[in-house]
């Protein structure tokens, strides 16, 4: 992880300050509501990679609310390999031509 933040951070040295304080964030905030995410009527793709911490039923779970949702599993991905993966470039392509 630290490798892949580096690569696009403007400060590098501030990995282990980021560290510390992404757990707490992401733990504090409710998330949206099943009835708040039916209401984004727009087409959203949900892409997550097979190895993450969000779990793939929860992912899928998510699409099936949103009412032009879609999701897209990728396969040996984090959400830290998709940074610059071609793959993504290449879902991401697909679902915008749709």
């Amino acid at each position: 992880m630290r490798d892949a933040y580096a690569g696009v951070a403007p400060d590098p040295a501030h990995f282990d300050e980021i560290a510390k304080k992404v757990p707490a964030m992401v733990g504090a905030w409710p998330g949206w509501s099943d009835e708040e995410i039916r209401q984004i009527d727009v087409p959203v793709l949900v892409m997550i990679g097979d190895t993450d911490f969000i779990l793939v039923p929860d992912a899928a779970e998510t699409a099936e609310l949103l009412p032009q949702g879609q999701l897209a599993v990728l396969p040996d991905h984090s959400h830290m390999d998709m940074i610059g993966s071609d793959l993504v470039t290449q879902v991401a392509k697909r679902f915008l031509r749709q």
